[in-house]
């Protein structure tokens, strides 16, 4: 048996992760209790890498590029109404608001890069999709973060640059926000993105294996995003009743 983290592995750290911070923001975190901010919120920096890296794992060994994108777009669809709920009631419901959307826009970022030989033309690409997620969940910055997994693939370590450059590019806006805004909430957002380094160990003992993966399992991993939003509205609900 290989060692080393496989695919399955992986997966339940990033769904774990992101349960962790969402749940933080569920019991208000951040307005009550500023150390477990910071906790939920270094946990939750574990989550969209290593989505993001698996995302590019994926479309390389992927039979059908086109259905990868199609159960993307379906679990996208599905959790717009349960992230804006959660996250924004009291904004007007934007489309493009959860994290199935930024991983779509880049599987169709791949699927391009793929077709183009040109460094040119692939960075112009990089760009616009950069520009066209803004605002988005992770936006720009996630979108460059899959861009880097992909264009590093075939170097030996093609973890480290990607992750350290996310880190900094992150920790640059947080501190430019401070400035801006003079929220000291902003301070500890730039602490916890420096959990995004704790990816780079996990990312690097993958030993490139699916793991474990029947039907159930594969689309388990799908339906717990809008199915973990929905279940933290329900303890949001039962907790406000109370």
């Amino acid at each position: 048996m290989k060692k080393g983290l496989n695919a399955f592995h992986l997966k339940l750290l990033a769904i774990t992760a992101m349960f962790i911070n969402h749940l933080g923001h569920v019991l208000n975190a951040d307005g009550e209790n500023l150390p477990l901010y910071l906790l939920t919120e270094v946990i939750g920096r574990l989550a969209f890498p290593i989505m993001a890296y698996l995302l590019v794992q994926g479309f390389q060994y992927s039979r059908n590029k086109e259905r990868y994108a199609l159960r993307l777009t379906v679990f996208w669809l599905l959790s717009i109404l349960p992230f804006h709920y959660l996250f924004y009631p009291e904004r007007p419901i934007f489309p493009f608001n959860n994290i199935l959307c930024t991983l779509l826009l880049g599987l169709l970022l791949l699927m391009l890069l793929e077709r183009v030989s040109k460094p040119l033309l692939q960075h112009v690409l990089i760009f616009l999709f950069a520009c066209l997620s803004w605002g988005w969940d992770w936006g720009f910055v996630g979108i460059l973060l899959i861009a880097s997994f992909y264009q590093y693939r075939q170097r030996q370590d093609g973890v480290t640059g990607p992750i350290v450059s996310l880190t900094l590019t992150y920790a640059a806006l947080f501190l430019c926000s401070f400035l801006l805004y003079q929220k000291s909430l902003l301070l500890y957002d730039m602490a916890a993105t420096f959990g995004l380094l704790l990816t780079i160990p996990l990312l690097k003992a993958y030993n490139g294996r699916r793991g474990y993966c029947p039907a159930w399992v594969k689309w388990g991993f799908y339906a717990f995003y809008p199915g973990h939003l929905c279940l933290l509205l329900l303890l949001r609900f039962l907790i406000l009743k109370s």
